[in-house]
C-alpha cells in the first residue's frame, strides 16, 4: 500500500549526432520506480473501518448477500480532460494470497498468478489490494488533480473520510487516509484510499453512483510515501470475504472467477509518456516536484534529451524512435533494447536539431510493441504566419478570429485536430467524426497571435500542420 518512489538515473553523456540513419542505439541514461512496501492500515484502525462500514449498510438497509462475481469492474481510474499522454500508471503491489508471514524478504508473498508482486509483514499483514501508481511524475499529477478515482461499479456510498493530508512520504502509521467506500447490489464492498483532501465526490453517504463516476482524486493520504489508490474489494457486507478481483492460478479466494468486465494482463508493457527536453529529468526528494526540463520549442543547433517512460517494461523489450520533419521524410530512427523487467521505467537519448532545421511542426514517432505514439514540438523561427505544410488539401482563414472554421476534401479522414501555442502546450483538442470533412474550433478565448493547427489521421498519422495567425475583430 505504501511506496518509496526511488528513481536511479545512470547518465552517460554521447556526441550528438543525429544526422544518420541508426539499425541501433544505446539510451544515454535510465530511471526506475521502486516500492517501498510497508502497511498503510493498522489492525485497529482497519478494525474501526470495517465497525463504521457495516453499521451504515445496515442504516442504510442495503444487501447483504454473500456474492461471487456478479458484480463486474471497469478500471477505477482515469485521466483528467486535460491530460494528453499515453498512459498514467503503474501497478506495484496485488493482493498477498499466501497465509505465512515472513516481513523480511517476501519470501512467502504469492500473488493470484504465482508471483510476487505484493508484500506482507511479520505482524501478520498481507497485502489485501491492489497498489495502482501515478506514473511518470506522481506529484506532479496530484497537483494538477491529473488522475481521477472513479466508481468500478455502481453503487452506494457507505463512508466517506476527508480532511487528511495528502503529500505523505515516510513512516506516518497513525495518519488516517481520506477515502470513499460504495456497497454494491450484491453486497459487496470496494475502498478506495489514499485520496487528495477535499477531492472526493460531493455526494453523500446513501447517495446512489454510477459505474465510471467520479469518486476523488489520487494522492498521498495516510500512512503512504507516494500517491497511488489502494483498491480492496469484500465479496460480502460483513466485510469477512476478501477477495481479489483478478482471476488467477494461484488466487486461493476466488479463484479463476475474475471480478473484471475485461481483466488486464499481468504485464501490460505501456508507453506511458514522450518528453522532449533540455536536459535529462532531476528527480527531487519526496514529496517536491521532479524538475522535467520539458520542452516544446527548440531552435536549430539545439541539443535536446528525448525521454520516454514506461509502465511493466519487460526484459530485451524493443523501442523504435523516428524523428520527422515537417514535411514528413524521417530525419534520424533508431531501435533500441531495454533491459530488466520493471513496474514504472524511463530512458533517455542525448540528441540535437540539425543546423539546417526548417521550422515547423516536427514529429518524434514511437513504437513500443504494437503501441506507436507520436508528440508533436516546433522548431525555428515561428514570428511568421505563412502556412507551413499542406497535405490534407484544407482551407482556413489565415488571419481568423474568434471562430476558426476549417473546411477540407472529403477523401480526407482527419480524426483529431489541435491547437498549439508557439510553445507547443496544447490549447485545443477536437476528436473528429471519421471523413469528418468541415467543422468549426471556437477560438474566442484565445488571445492575438501565433498558433500552430494540427490534424492527425485515426493512427495518430500527421496530415497536416499549419502556422496561423489570430487577430480577432
Amino acid at each position: 500500500m505504501r511506496k518509496l518512489y526511488t528513481f536511479i538515473m545512470v547518465c552517460v553523456f554521447a556526441s550528438f549526432s543525429n544526422q544518420q540513419i541508426q539499425a541501433q542505439a544505446t539510451p544515454d541514461g535510465f530511471g526506475f520506480y521502486q516500492a517501498a512496501q510497508t502497511q498503510c492500515l493498522l489492525p485497529e484502525e482497519r478494525a474501526s473501518i470495517k465497525t463504521q462500514l457495516r453499521q451504515a449498510i445496515e442504516t442504510l438497509d442495503l444487501p447483504e448477500v454473500n456474492s461471487l462475481a456478479t458484480t463486474k469492474f471497469i478500471w477505477p481510474v482515469r485521466a483528467a480532460d486535460d491530460m494528453t499522454d499515453p498512459s498514467f500508471y503503474g501497478i506495484s503491489n496485488f493482493v498477498d494470497h499466501n497465509a505465512n508471514f515472513s516481513g523480511v524478504n517476501n519470501d512467502n508473498v504469492k500473488d493470484y498468478n504465482c508471483g510476487t508482486r505484493s508484500y506482507d509483514s511479520g505482524n501478520g499483514y498481507n497485502h489485501p489490494g491492489t497498489d495502482i501508481f501515478l506514473w511518470p511524475f506522481p506529484w506532479h499529477k496530484v497537483d494538477n488533480n491529473s488522475v481521477e478515482v472513479i466508481a468500478a461499479a455502481a453503487g452506494t456510498i457507505i463512508m466517506k473520510m476527508n480532511g487528511s493530508g495528502h503529500d505523505n512520504c515516510g513512516n506516518c502509521p497513525n495518519c488516517p487516509w481520506n477515502a470513499v467506500y460504495l456497497s454494491h447490489e450484491d453486497g459487496s464492498v470496494t475502498w478506495y484510499g489514499h485520496l487528495k483532501n477535499n477531492s472526493l465526490t460531493t455526494k453523500a453517504v446513501g447517495d446512489q453512483v454510477a459505474q465510471g463516476e467520479y469518486l476523488g482524486v489520487v494522492a498521498s493520504s495516510g500512512n503512504s510515501t507516494g500517491p497511488h489508490l489502494h483498491f480492496e474489494v469484500y465479496a460480502d457486507a460483513g466485510l469477512q470475504q476478501l477477495i481479489d478481483p483478478y482471476a488467477g492460478a494461484c488466487n486461493n479466494m476466488n479463484g479463476n472467477t475474475s471480478w473484471w468486465e475485461t481483466q488486464k494482463p499481468y504485464r501490460e508493457p505501456t508507453l506511458n509518456k514522450i518528453l522532449m527536453g533540455t536536459a535529462p529529468i532531476m528527480e527531487a526528494a519526496c514529496p517536491s516536484m521532479a524538475v522535467t526540463n520539458e520542452a516544446t520549442h527548440f531552435m536549430p543547433g539545439d541539443d535536446y534529451t528525448l525521454t520516454l517512460f514506461f509502465h511493466d517494461q519487460m526484459d530485451l523489450d524493443n523501442v523504435g524512435i523516428k524523428i520527422i520533419k515537417p514535411t514528413g521524410v524521417v530525419l534520424s530512427s533508431w531501435n533500441s533494447t531495454l533491459s530488466n523487467e520493471i513496474n514504472g521505467s524511463y530512458w533517455f537519448w542525448n540528441r540535437s536539431i540539425p543546423n539546417d532545421a526548417e521550422d515547423g511542426a516536427w514529429k518524434v514517432e514511437v513504437t513500443y510493441h504494437d503501441q506507436v505514439e507520436e508528440l508533436i514540438f516546433m522548431v525555428g523561427n515561428v514570428s511568421s504566419n505563412a502556412e507551413i505544410q499542406v497535405t490534407a488539401h484544407c482551407q482556413m482563414a489565415n488571419p481568423f478570429g474568434n471562430f476558426l472554421d476549417i473546411r477540407c476534401e472529403h477523401s480526407i479522414a482527419i480524426e483529431k485536430v489541435e491547437l498549439y501555442n508557439v510553445s507547443g502546450k496544447i490549447l485545443l483538442q477536437k476528436n473528429t467524426l471519421s471523413g469528418q470533412a468541415n467543422f468549426t474550433l471556437n477560438t474566442t478565448h484565445l488571445e492575438n497571435g501565433i498558433y500552430f493547427l494540427v490534424m492527425k489521421d485515426k493512427n495518430g498519422r500527421l496530415l497536416e500542420s499549419r502556422k496561423l495567425l489570430k487577430a480577432a475583430y
